[in-house]
């Protein structure tokens, strides 16, 4: 079964930019990929930070309407990459801060 979100990395601040353009999760419905490239604007915009308050990555996400605002899909891009590529720690989401996680 598919996720019920997708996300892709806009700003890479850490690489000189050699992650800008990474999507994921690896079982992101197609749908979700096409929103994220075509009507960038209609996505929700994140940004992870390591432990020390130090931006990473700026991001935007989609997601199907029932897993808006759910935990799985708001820390997806930090569990999916953010986590394990860097060490972030945390997710904030512009305009949601009901979202952010960690």
């Amino acid at each position: 079964m598919p996720s019920a979100y997708a996300w892709t990395i806009t700003q890479d601040k850490i690489c000189e930019g050699e992650e800008t353009g990474v999507t994921g999760p690896s079982d992101a419905p197609q749908h979700l990929l096409e929103q994220l490239k075509d009507n960038p604007g209609s996505c929700h915009t994140f940004s992870m930070f390591d432990d020390d308050g130090e931006l990473y990555y700026i991001g935007k996400a989609a997601w199907d309407e029932p897993a808006e605002g759910t935990e799985e899909a708001c820390a997806g891009p930090l569990d999916d990459f953010g986590r394990p590529n860097a060490g972030c720690t945390y997710i904030t989401w512009e305009d949601h801060p009901e979202w952010d996680i960690g």
